[in-house]
């Protein structure tokens, strides 16, 4: 029997976690408790999807089949298990069940992304990286925006802070297919 590779995506480039406390209280005079928010630096702003598809080396189609959270130096993530349905663009096998790491968990408020829900199918631009600690090969969002939610052949763009226009905010596959293709 044929052994699958996997591969570890991850969402989330830099992360940072900060607490910032709520400043309601309650009818008892209690302050409620910090609430933590993970916030994701970018070190360039696409003003296209081509734009991120040029530093991308990975685009593809997945479906999350399950997630599970994790930490690395008490940063939240979240592991999903993921299916690759298409490759847009890259050296991933269609078929291939592979990882994606994505910055925060369900305790913790992305500001960008949020979490990938089990069951739903997303268009993933990302870059090769390995991990100086580990050595394990991952794959990162380019520029923290490079995730689509799917939803019958019309992909959404999930990066409320984007630079992208409005037109390719919310766009059909075959139109993001090409938009990768350059015609």
């Amino acid at each position: 029997m044929k052994q699958r590779m996997t591969r570890v995506l991850a969402l989330g480039l830099v992360a940072s976690v900060s607490l910032g406390a709520a400043c309601s209280s309650g009818g008892d005079g209690q302050t409620a408790s910090p609430e933590k928010v993970l916030s994701i630096d970018r070190a360039r702003i696409y003003e296209s999807v081509a734009d991120i598809s040029e530093e991308s080396t990975l685009v593809a189609r997945v479906t999350i089949l399950s997630s599970s959270p994790t930490a690395i130096s008490d940063i939240a993530f979240t592991r999903h298990s993921a299916r690759v349905d298409e490759v847009l663009a890259g050296e991933v096998v269609q078929g291939e069940i592979v990882t994606v790491r994505q910055a925060g968990d369900a305790s913790v408020q992305g500001d960008h992304i949020p979490i990938l829900e089990i069951g739903s199918t997303y268009v993933l631009l990302l870059v090769r990286h390995t991990d100086p600690r580990t050595g394990e090969l991952l794959f990162l969002p380019t520029g923290a925006t490079g995730v689509f939610a799917e939803s019958n052949g019309t992909l959404r763009h999930l990066d409320p802070e984007s630079a992208l226009p409005p037109q390719e905010q919310v766009v059909s596959l075959d139109d993001f297919r090409l938009i990768l293709s350059g015609t």
